[in-house]
């Protein structure tokens, strides 16, 4: 199923400080990121990034359906490559396709079929 509402940069890093034992984070969301936007360059907080597949950064305009709901989904990403289906949410094996310029990632869901493309943008 389609990310409904991703989870910023910030969730991200109080929910792992949370989970090391941390009871007060002081993150403040107006830090600056280390990167703008992939897609539109524009500058961004840890409040409003967000993480994209293949490690990119995105603002919340320019997210769709690359962002990742759950902590606990951007881990197994992180570890494993698997995503969830955007149609039906079951698990997707890494990349059944990845363009030569390695940009473009084509993912296929072995449970309802759907094929879902991500692709990195960043330049370079």
């Amino acid at each position: 199923m389609p990310v409904s509402s991703p989870i910023t940069i910030l969730d991200y890093k109080r929910a792992i400080a949370q989970e090391m034992g941390s009871r007060y984070v002081s993150l403040d969301p107006d830090v600056a990121a280390p990167h703008g936007c992939e897609i539109c360059q524009v500058p961004l907080t840890i409040g409003r990034a967000y993480l994209a597949r293949f490690g990119t950064w995105r603002c919340g305009q320019c997210i769709g359906n690359d962002g990742f709901a759950t902590v606990v989904e951007l881990d197994e990403f992180r570890t494993t490559g698997i995503t969830g289906c955007p149609q039906c949410g079951a698990p997707m094996p890494p990349p059944a396709d990845i363009s030569r310029n390695l940009r473009s990632y084509r993912y296929q869901c072995p449970a309802c079929g759907a094929t879902a493309q991500f692709s990195n943008r960043l330049s370079g």
